[in-house]
């Protein structure tokens, strides 16, 4: 475990060093934790001011306690100081965070005949919690829909080519298990925001521990600050439960495998990796670069043999991690299991922003003939691929 407490800036906290001034670096950094906090609660203080004086005096707080620790971050005169400021803008900030979780998702509108009053602002929450519901009752999460969330909800649809809309699951298993813990505690607020802001809270420390200790205030900023993330918690996205894993994996990556060993880190990292496989695709598209990266540079210290050894035994571990969370799932139905893990690559959602899509499908109320527009431009595509007069530079003129 010592190379992981190296890992952790243990070797920069030496008794001498402690004494030492900050750096200005970490100063700097401090007050820019403090002030993306003050720029990210101004919608709290909007909400609060007028309905919810317990909250706002909360806020209030909030507010002087920043500014408290943005001053002692420009006059502290030891690290040690210095190390306890930022420890301690991290505790507000996750103070925060849980006040505004509960503050936006207790200011909900009652329920009524056919809505229920756990609310989130997007199906992705929804349908998480849905399948955490199932899940508690012992029914399947995949290949069961579910179209009566979007009243019950009130959340906007993911749309599709075909005219209809994502109603089932389409996420790996492990967000609906981390929400059917505070599902089945009974806990009234969204449970699916519920465990994506916990995730949110431990990533936060997580970041702050991996960093140089210099660099710490920049997990307040990134967790925190300008309130981004907190949002996407309090929807319920899974994508948040998946970052404190995510952090341990990419942590020192090059490092992994150093000297034909995974040593315990190692394997920490690649069973982390495993996990956040089974919260969201994200990081299926970041674990092949992962990969080839990290047999690159093993690559250059030994021969190709044993780097591919060293990284065979951190993708295996990976995959067996993987295996076993998915393993009950694919044994209840491998091919509802499939459909639902890769519903997001194969199940032709239509594409955010501008265009002829959205003109299509936001004026007209959409279509089942959508997907003409994805042969359009692969016919296109193939067109001018083939098409020997471009080849040969027939439209050279537009560059002159």
């Amino acid at each position: 475990m010592r190379s992981a407490f190296r890992l952790l800036g243990a070797g920069e906290t030496t008794p001498g060093s402690l004494r030492r001034p900050p750096a200005q670096m970490n100063r700097m950094l401090t007050v820019l934790a403090c002030s993306s906090m003050l720029i990210g609660t101004q919608d709290m203080w909007n909400r609060t001011v007028i309905n919810e004086h317990n909250h706002a005096i909360v806020v209030m707080l909030y507010y002087g306690s920043i500014i408290v620790l943005g001053v002692l971050g420009l006059s502290v005169r030891t690290r040690r100081a210095m190390t306890i400021v930022d420890g301690s803008v991290l505790a507000v900030a996750a103070l925060e965070c849980v006040n505004r979780f509960y503050t936006v998702t207790a200011a909900k509108p009652p329920a009524t005949a056919n809505s229920t009053h756990v609310y989130y602002g997007t199906d992705e929450g929804s349908l998480i919690h849905m399948a955490a519901k199932t899940l508690l009752h012992g029914g399947h999460i995949y290949g069961t829909q579910w179209p009566q969330i979007f009243q019950m909800f009130h959340v906007g649809t993911t749309p599709l080519m075909n005219g209809g809309a994502a109603t089932g699951l389409d996420y790996p298993p492990l967000g609906p298990i981390f929400t059917s813990v505070p599902m089945a505690l009974g806990l009234s607020h969204p449970p699916a925001g519920i465990a994506a802001t916990a995730m949110l809270v431990l990533a936060s420390l997580v970041m702050f521990l991996l960093l140089p200790v210099a660099w710490r205030p920049v997990a307040v900023i990134v967790c925190y600050g300008f309130g981004w993330l907190p949002n996407y918690a309090e929807m319920g996205y899974p994508g948040c439960m998946e970052l404190p894993f995510l952090l341990v994996v990419v942590a020192y990556w090059q490092r992994t495998g150093r000297g034909g060993r995974l040593g315990r880190w190692g394997v920490v990292q690649a069973a982390c990796l495993g996990i956040a496989c089974c919260l969201h695709q994200l990081t299926w598209f970041l674990a092949p670069f992962l990969v080839v990266g990290m047999f690159m540079i093993r690559r250059g210290e030994m021969p190709a043999r044993d780097a591919a050894r060293v990284v065979g035994r951190y993708v295996a571990i990976t995959a067996g991690v993987a295996l076993v969370i998915n393993l009950p799932f694919i044994l209840q139905g491998p091919k509802p299991w499939l459909q639902g893990v890769l519903a997001p690559m194969l199940q032709k959602a239509i594409p955010s922003g501008q265009g002829l899509v959205g003109i299509s499908y936001y004026f007209r109320s959409g279509s089942g003939d959508l997907s003409l527009y994805s042969d359009a431009g692969l016919l296109l595509g193939r067109r001018c691929c083939c098409c020997s007069w471009c080849s040969r530079g027939g439209w050279g003129w537009l560059s002159r």
